[in-house]
């Protein structure tokens, strides 16, 4: 029975079967149902054309039956069986629910079932026609919101007015419920139809199709993005009379999309800073080499020459000038992220209260300076040198912003970065920090100006001429930690650092080692070599050149010389500085070797320090800095303390 148009719902099996044979006769398509549940599944299919039902069924009250059945198909006509025929309440409900007809039980009278069925038809057929197709529009209505529902796609159908007729249930999840509201009301909170509209075209310009992109809120008021095809929808003479829109949600796709162009403008950022800081580092190897030699002869001036008392001040205003330019390499090389070579372990707290009032000069006298710096803030392993590079520029910035009032605040606190924390500063790890603010109350940026804040020579102003934050930031990200900016125009800027903590005091300061010996000094550059041996002379040793790393090889493997020190460069013209010490190493295993360079990346150093080098001297070098870098070699050695530059992050 594929098409069945009678259905009997009842759970005696005389009724049923009885009605069955008496309605096949009649060549009507029977199906039986013994409970009313199973009766509702019968009229979901939408076949049945009369249900003829027991007053009293198994699982459930006649009328909820009646009031379902209507909801699943109004057009079903209903017969009901009785016991002893209809009281008037019972009439009054089971009409209201669209009941044509009573017949008492038992059924017995085959006439009387096939006259009753008869009318219940004759009824059907006489309806109105508009009236059916209202009912079987609603039916597939109720197709439609089960099949859409299920998508993915949101649906709407726009009426010439531009008033949403109706969405799917997908849309509606997004946005809500539009009410008959116009869609550019609703979904986009205009007064007027969207500029590109693809709706419009289809109206106005007669587009097939109009596919365009959106963006919006959502009904919580989140951003959503989505893609949007409109298509008309035309009556049987070919009048557009509505508009079909597909909406499709991308907020993911596109949200991805805007993070994978900020990494790419990121990277060509990095990129770019990259290449500048390889040229700051390569000019700073050089500059460092320079002043070697200068502060190398006025050292050496200083010690021989009869100068009167005007020569000598003009020689140490010249040796004053050499240090300032070896700050201005150091800067360099901070930029460049070239490493930190004078690590110690100390209280950042008293390292604030000491280097502030110095730097107190960026400032101008009426500015209020605020330092707070618990004695509690954990201690940081770090070159204190390169960190007051960072205060100080970071005060400097301060003053240029503020001029000639304001107030600036440097406080100092202990922080415990979680993971998430940590990811947003830029792939730190998670942990103990110590947090450095420096905040002040000028005239702050705009986020234009932010994102190029940490630019080497970027500035708003004329006073802006240096390395500034770029210098800090590298100094900072080489010691492992981050610098977070934040400013809005007239609210200030505030600068926070973060700094890895460390618990442990570091070593106290090593004596001047005594005595003499011979050095081997491998250096490719000239005038280094000739002011090292007229240093190394002054401090009582003998000197042993090599330009290469071949030639230093072959001078430990020739040379029955006992070396004392070997002073080793780790930019060689032949071979890097770390493939030399493994071979020296080889040819002599006790060989005590000090690393020496302008320019090198501090996981470099460190690596040759914990293969066995003892101590590190930093390019341009003083005579008192290479006697202090043999002091610390000969104390690591009787102790066994390798202390360096932390590895690069």
């Amino acid at each position: 029975m594929k098409h069945p148009t009678i259905l009997v719902v009842s759970d005696k099996e005389d009724a049923c079967g009885f009605a069955a044979r008496v309605l096949a006769n009649e060549g009507h398509a029977v199906v039986s149902a013994h409970r009313g549940e199973a009766a509702l599944n019968v009229l979901g299919k939408g076949a049945v054309e009369v249900m003829i039902t027991d007053m009293r069924l198994p699982d459930m009250d006649v009328f909820d039956l009646l009031r379902a059945a209507k909801e699943l198909d109004p057009s079903v006509e209903v017969i009901v069986l009785t016991t002893s025929g209809p009281k008037e309440s019972a009439v009054a409900s089971i009409k209201g629910g669209g009941t044509f007809l009573f017949l008492e039980k038992p059924l017995k009278d085959a006439d009387q079932l096939t006259e009753a069925v008869r009318k219940a038809l004759a009824r059907r057929r006489a309806r109105p026609p508009e009236q059916e197709c209202l009912r079987s529009l609603s039916r597939e209505k109720e197709w439609l919101e089960t099949v859409t529902q299920h998508m993915r796609t949101g649906l709407a159908i726009i009426g010439r007015d531009y008033r949403v007729l109706w969405s799917n249930q997908v849309l509606r999840d997004l946005f809500g419920d539009p009410c008959d509201q116009p869609c550019y009301e609703f979904y986009n909170q205009r007064r007027n139809i969207c500029p590109g509209c693809g709706v419009r075209r289809v109206f106005e310009a007669g587009a097939v199709k109009a596919i365009h992109e959106q963006q919006g809120l959502d009904a919580r008021g989140n951003p959503v993005y989505s893609e949007i095809m409109a298509t008309p929808i035309t009556d049987d003479e070919g009048r557009v009379v509505a508009a079909l829109e597909m909406v499709v949600p991308v907020t993911e796709k596109k949200l991805a999309e805007e993070k994978c162009l900020q990494l790419m403008e990121r990277l060509e950022r990095s990129k770019k800073m990259e290449a500048v800081a390889t040229l700051a580092g390569g000019i700073a190897h050089k500059f460092n080499n320079l002043l070697t030699i200068l502060l190398g002869h006025m050292d050496l001036m200083a010690l021989h020459s009869s100068l009167d008392a005007p020569q000598l001040q003009s020689l140490s205003q010249m040796r004053d000038a050499c240090l300032q330019m070896r700050d201005l390499t150091a800067q360099l090389l901070a930029y460049a992220r070239g490493g930190k070579y004078q690590v110690e372990k100390r209280s950042f707290a008293r390292f604030v209260e000491e280097a502030v009032p110095n730097l107190r000069y960026h400032l101008a006298p009426t500015v209020r300076l605020d330092v707070d710096a618990p004695e509690d803030t954990w201690l940081v392993e770090a070159d204190y040198s390169q960190l007051k590079m960072v205060l100080s520029a970071l005060l400097a910035n301060a003053g240029e912003a503020l001029s000639e009032a304001g107030t600036v605040r440097v406080a100092c606190r202990n922080v415990m970065l979680d993971a998430e924390e940590a990811a947003e500063l830029g792939g730190l790890s998670p942990g103990a920090y110590v947090h450095l603010m420096v905040r002040d109350d000028g005239h702050g940026m705009d986020a234009a100006t932010l994102e190029r804040a940490i630019e080497p020579f970027f500035s708003t102003r004329f006073q802006g001429r240096g390395l500034g934050l770029a210098a800090a930031y590298g100094i900072v990200r080489n010691h492992g930690g981050a610098i977070h900016l934040e400013s809005q125009p007239g609210r200030g800027t505030t600068v926070h650092v973060y700094l890895p903590a460390a618990d442990v005091p570091g070593p106290k300061a090593q004596s001047i080692p005594g005595g003499a010996g011979t050095v081997l000094f491998i250096e490719d550059e000239p005038l280094v070599r000739y002011i090292a041996e007229a240093l190394f002379q002054e401090l009582g040793h003998q000197t042993v050149f090599a330009e290469t790393g071949e030639e230093a090889l072959r001078i430990l493997e020739e040379s029955p010389e006992p070396f004392q020190w070997v002073f080793l460069d780790v930019i060689l013209p032949d071979m890097h500085g770390s493939e030399l010490f493994k071979r020296m190493r080889a040819v002599r295993p006790g060989l005590r070797v000090i690393v020496c360079s302008g320019f090198s990346r501090a996981d470099e150093v460190q690596d040759l320090l914990e293969s066995g080098a003892l101590s590190f001297l930093k390019k341009p070098f003083t005579a008192a800095e290479l006697q202090d870098a043999m002091a610390r070699a000969q104390a690591a050695e009787a102790d066994g303390d390798r202390s360096a530059p932390s590895e690069e992050d």
